[in-house]
């Protein structure tokens, strides 16, 4: 049986149509390759290196602050403790027993005639003196005693008066600060201001010089100043004294003091009063010995 011609015809047309084949996907020519990122451990390095710098830094400035902290915490722990012990000083003076104040007031009271008396004595050999320069006859006044320098005090003991006051400015001048502090008694409001600036000072000062004794000795050996001295007049009553002294200056200036001396059992001692201690405070940070004071 034939094959019909249309049927070879058709069977060779389709043999010259190529099979589709899929286009393959193929990268852009065009594109950019892509960049390998930085390796994760060196920025894990760099890192690790900077807190290892920054901790130390950070450490020093916190120590920083924390010692000024300290240091502004115990200057102001220090003012409190001044004002304490001012406060506490006030107080023990507030609470003074009753015969610590009448032994003032009596003091006092004594010290004023004693001064008044001097007065009298000192103004009348001064009207003497003016008599004499003028002529008239007057009374007999014994003159005072002639000065003393310093140097010429000795250690005469306690047994009178003038007898203390001149071993106290021997001791003074010897810089012997245990016997001029043996030689001195507070009144009692002079020891309450007195603590209260002993109080005050470094506790290295304090450890050397404990009682406000040694302290005073300590500053009145150390000021210096006079160099000589004369006692214009003296007097005595039942264990109260008062001398009235006239200071020579080493520049050549005078003054005049009225110093008090009460006797103890075991002789006569130097009163210190407030005025002197007062003196003493605004002395300490005027002077040389300031600084060693302050150390």
């Amino acid at each position: 049986m034939s094959t019909p011609a249309s049927f070879h015809e058709g069977t060779k047309m389709k043999s010259f149509v190529p099979a589709e084949t899929p286009l393959a996907a193929t990268p852009a020519a065009t594109s950019t390759p892509r960049r390998s990122p930085a390796p994760r451990a060196s920025w894990w390095l760099i890192g690790v290196l900077a807190v290892l710098v920054a901790l130390p830094v950070a450490w020093l400035q916190f120590r920083s602050a924390a010692l000024r902290f300290e240091r502004d915490l115990r200057r102001e722990q220090m003012r409190e403790l001044e004002v304490l012990r001012a406060a506490n000083a006030k107080l023990r003076l507030e609470q003074a027993s009753p015969e610590d104040l009448l032994r003032l007031r009596a003091d006092r009271d004594a010290l004023e005639r004693m001064r008044a008396e001097l007065e009298q004595i000192k103004s009348a050999a001064q009207a003497a003196s003016a008599a004499r320069t003028q002529g008239v006859t007057t009374p007999r006044i014994p003159p005072p005693p002639p000065a003393r320098s310093v140097l010429e005090m000795r250690n005469v003991g306690t047994a009178t008066p003038a007898a203390a006051a001149e071993t106290f400015v021997w001791a003074l001048q010897h810089g012997n600060i245990d016997a001029a502090a043996s030689l001195i008694r507070f009144a009692p409001d002079a020891r309450a201001r007195m603590d209260g600036i002993l109080a005050s000072l470094p506790e290295s000062f304090r450890a050397q010089y404990p009682t406000p004794e040694r302290f005073l000795a300590f500053i009145m050996a150390g000021s210096g100043g006079a160099a000589a001295l004369r006692v214009l007049g003296e007097k005595v009553e039942g264990d109260r004294a008062v001398h009235l002294l006239e200071v020579q200056i080493g520049d050549g200036r005078t003054r005049h003091d009225s110093i008090l001396f009460h006797r103890e059992p075991n002789g006569w001692r130097r009163v210190i009063p407030l005025k002197t201690v007062e003196a003493v405070a605004a002395y300490i940070g005027q002077s040389p010995v300031a600084a060693e004071v302050q150390k």
